[in-house]
């Protein structure tokens, strides 16, 4: 019986299938390094159209500005350095968002502050004169978050040089492309956009169960803490427990969860798929976000998302309507952008199914809402566009295009991290310049895509996200389509239950390396162009 069958008939087998949940696996989060490094590299590289427009990167003088001379004869590539020239100064005005940690602070080799103008707080402070180039988990860690031995990649660190703060602080360089970086990894820790309520948890949390669980009834509950382990860490408590029969100790843990509002980590992603697959439409969109049961390349979940599929079964997960961000924000029903709005969701349409078995919303959707509260200006505006460049990344993933969590989702990103330097040639010259070559010549194209839509539609100040974001995804699915082993389900299980370093060993092939860099350079053009394109709409 496959394990797509015993899901709905029989618990059973489900239960001793996700009981491996427990085993080892890789507890970091998703791919923020690659979307912090992709929006930065964007940025990099319109620094140094904007120098080179504006006479400040001679020709002559640069190998950048060599290779950017080489493609100048061409009108629409000299006319996107003009507009680089218009957005730099815009963005680099754009205030920072950041929270001040009040340095110096557990890392004590960092300079002392951050050098603010009196009176201004480090959020509203404008890129132009932030000091410190932030890490994606600045905010959150234990140290500064901060990455002070950054570089721009490759030839690029040619053109970022130090300059004299305009605060009147010491050198530094221009650190607005690593700051839009670090907010476009923060939708992956947004655990408020899907909160969940578990009905299994409930029952067990009614006196009658409980009484049966101190009778000595705990092979159930040590079985469902056990698969519970691994997704919900605060549970593994149960278990040391429940392995000394201390029914008491159960019921206190069990009673110290509240069941009907939890968030974790792994419910992040749900908001980051779009199913681009031919033919294949939405039932509250004109295209789908992650829905397990037609996931894949096929249509038909692995046996990883099928694991994951029975583990929301038995633990009777289903999203709190209430207090989950993410449907209010990711429907949009008034976007105003020549795109199908959503069709509107009762609380009831939420929260009745159990949550695997939704159609969530897609991540063209999340992006759009990041750039509407971005064109409201301030800080969080700053913050928010970090959604519109994620969107873009998470359209470059072949897995993110196709809603599916297995099929070697996270070797797969994991090993588009380990590769990044060498796809854009962070320590190789030629291959450094070709990618600038390649990313302005790609950027060109979606900068003429944004300004032909603008006007067909008589909207000469927005940008199509939500087309862009779907568009890129439907590239990235069309170029896989022809590249052997790039969807992986036995990577999926390797690297859950047995080794990473065996699952990110599957993606250690030519053509699935191309691939990646492809998709790459084409999230890194799109980011590119909607930058530059904030030009207009700033």
């Amino acid at each position: 019986m496959s394990l797509r069958k015993i899901r709905r008939h029989s618990p059973a087998p489900a239960l001793a299938l996700c009981v491996l949940l427990a085993a080892p696996g890789s507890a970091r989060a998703h791919n923020g390094s690659v979307h912090r490094r992709m929006t930065d590299y964007a940025y990099e590289v319109l620094l140094a159209g904007a120098l080179f427009s504006t006479g400040q990167l001679p020709r002559g003088t640069s190998p950048v500005a060599a290779i950017l001379d080489s493609l100048a004869g061409d009108p629409d590539v000299a006319s996107f350095y003009a507009a680089m020239a218009v957005a730099r100064p815009k963005l680099k005005a754009l205030p920072s968002g950041l929270d001040d940690l009040g340095l110096p602070c557990a890392d004590d080799q960092v300079v002392p502050d951050w050098d603010l103008p009196t009176g201004v707080t480090l959020a509203d402070t404008p890129m132009s004169l932030i000091v410190h180039p932030v890490q994606s988990d600045y905010g959150d860690s234990a140290d500064c978050g901060l990455d002070k031995g950054w570089m721009p990649s490759g030839l690029l660190g040619t053109v970022n040089l130090p300059k004299p703060d305009a605060n009147g602080g010491g050198e530094h360089r221009d650190h607005t492309g690593l700051t839009l970086g670090h907010w476009s990894t923060r939708p992956d820790r947004t655990l408020h956009d899907w909160r969940m309520r578990s009905t299994t948890l409930e029952t067990l949390q009614e006196p009658v169960v409980q009484a049966a669980v101190a009778g000595g009834v705990t092979v159930a509950v040590s079985a469902l803490c056990a698969l519970a382990c691994s997704l919900l860490p605060f549970l593994c408590a149960i278990c040391p427990a429940l392995a000394v029969g201390a029914a008491g100790g159960v019921i206190d843990e069990i009673n110290s969860v509240d069941a009907s509002d939890f968030e974790h980590k792994e419910f992040a992603g749900l908001g980051h798929h779009v199913d681009v697959k031919p033919a294949v439409f939405g039932v509250f969109d004109d295209r789908r976000g992650k829905y397990a049961h037609g996931s894949g390349p096929g249509g038909s979940p692995d046996e990883f998302e099928t694991v994951i599929m029975a583990l929301f079964d038995l633990l009777g997960f289903h999203v709190n309507r209430t207090t989950s961000q993410a449907p209010t924000n990711y429907e949009i029903l008034a976007g105003a952008d020549a795109h199908p709005d959503s069709v509107p969701r009762t609380q009831a349409d939420w929260e009745t199914p159990i949550a695997i078995d939704l159609q969530f919303t897609p991540v063209d959707n999340l992006a759009k809402w990041g750039f509407e509260q971005f064109k409201a200006g301030s800080a969080e505006g700053t913050r928010r566009f970090g959604w519109t460049l994620h969107g873009i990344g998470d359209g470059s993933v072949p897995m993110h295009a196709l809603g599916t969590t297995g099929h070697g989702h996270r070797p797969y990103e994991e090993s588009v991290d380990a590769k990044f330097d060498e796809f854009v040639g962070s320590e190789n010259t030629s291959v450094s310049a070709s990618t600038i070559q390649t990313v302005v010549l790609r950027g060109v194209q979606w900068r003429k895509a944004i300004l032909q839509w603008r006007a067909q539609h008589g909207m000469p100040k927005d940008i199509p996200v939500r087309d862009l974001v779907t568009q890129i995804a439907a590239q990235t699915r069309a170029k896989g389509a022809s590249v052997p082993g790039l969807y992986n389900s036995a990577s999926s299980l390797d690297y859950q239950f047995l080794s990473s370093a065996l699952a990110l060993a599957a993606y250690d092939d030519p053509a699935i390396t191309a691939y990646q860099r492809d998709t790459v350079l084409d999230a890194i053009a799109l980011k590119l162009a909607v930058l530059v394109s904030l030009g207009e709409v700033l």
